[in-house]
């Protein structure tokens, strides 16, 4: 579970600057945010993890 929760904190804290770095507009960002990083429901049986996961950053 700590291996899961340090990818999703790296995730959460370089999304961003990865955005910039490969130009996505606004639009591919929301799409590619919850959808094929972070996804809830890859995590839902996991407590905890999936806290704070339906913000975008």
């Amino acid at each position: 579970m700590a291996i899961i929760t340090h990818q999703k904190t790296v995730i959460e804290d370089n999304w961003d600057k990865v955005c910039d770095e490969a130009n996505l507009s606004e639009i591919d960002r929301k799409l590619f945010w919850h959808r094929q990083f972070l996804n809830p429901y890859a995590l839902e049986e996991l407590e905890g993890i999936t806290q704070g996961c339906n913000i975008m950053p």
